[in-house]
């Protein structure tokens, strides 16, 4: 900081030594007169010219050097902040990339998982497709089993139903064809006997 202010007097006071000889060659220049310069006519406008300067010099020293530290100050503690931005950028963007690096290879195991999970999902569910399939075709089974033995018995029944209504009907007929007046006749008869002819 110090050679900074050092420097920065330096290169103000060639400055204030330099532009007064500039001015008086421009102003000498300018005027363009035949006698030229003239210590008599000009010396009084440099003399206050550097009189000027120097109580310039004499009182602005501290302010302007004050000033001019401050600006330097400011200028390194915005050097400082934006380095310090830059840096945190830099660390910002890095983290940035890594995640999404991470991102990426998180996404592609995810990917697989999936691809994992739903193969397994599809083998469950063609494994209990196959078992419903299973188990309904041995319900059906046993349910037309189970049919076809009640059927069978609702037929035996019918067709013995039938049979006892055709044995009943023969019965019958045979019954109206017997001789039934003759049986009674025998029958009391047979009553009637006296008790030794009786067999």
């Amino acid at each position: 900081m110090v050679d900074g202010m050092s420097l920065a007097r330096a290169r103000l006071r060639a400055a204030l030594v330099v532009l007064p000889v500039l001015l008086w060659s421009a102003e000498a220049l300018a005027s363009g007169g035949e006698a030229g310069f003239s210590l008599k006519e000009h010396g009084f406008y440099i003399f206050n010219f550097v009189v000027f300067v120097g109580l310039l010099v004499y009182f602005g020293r501290k302010p302007i050097g004050v000033m001019l530290a401050a600006r330097a100050d400011s200028f390194r503690s915005r050097v400082e902040a934006a380095r310090i931005h830059a840096e945190k950028a830099e660390r910002e963007l890095a983290e940035v990339r890594e995640k999404m690096r991470t991102a990426e290879t998180e996404k592609a195991g995810m990917a697989r998982r999936l691809e994992a999970e739903g193969q397994a999902l599809k083998e469950t569910i063609l494994k209990r497709a196959a078992e419903e399939q299973e188990r309904i075709k041995a319900s059906a089974s046993a349910t037309l089993e189970s049919e076809k033995a009640r059927m069978e018995r609702m037929l035996q029944t019918e067709l013995a139903l039938d049979a006892l209504d055709r044995a009943e009907g023969r019965l019958r007929q045979q019954w109206r064809t017997l001789p039934q007046a003759q049986y009674i006749r025998e029958f009391v008869a047979a009553v009637n006997r006296p008790e030794g002819e009786r067999k």
